[in-house]
């Protein structure tokens, strides 16, 4: 999520989010799809986001990059690079 706000997403309701069944079907993969679907599309244990162009962010681009890509550096050698085993 910090990377998302890095790129200038903001975390919003459900209720902020579009109605449009297209944008909905991409969840089904998730495996908390079915609590998004008993709920009507109202909860879920994810984080709805939203991106608005017409916000400037603060800080300048090639930093925003630079932190964005240091963070999936990062997850990436936590996730994938073997431990030294003593």
């Amino acid at each position: 999520m910090k990377m998302n706000t890095d790129l200038g997403y903001k975390p919003v309701p459900f209720s902020e989010l579009t109605d449009d069944s297209t944008f909905w079907d991409g969840c089904q993969t998730c495996k908390n799809y079915d609590v998004l679907t008993r709920t009507e599309r109202k909860l879920c244990l994810c984080t709805g986001m939203l991106y608005d162009p017409k916000v400037k962010l603060s800080t300048d681009k090639k930093q925003v990059k630079s932190k964005v890509f240091q963070r999936l550096k990062h997850i990436k050698e936590t996730m994938f690079l073997k431990k030294d085993k003593k």
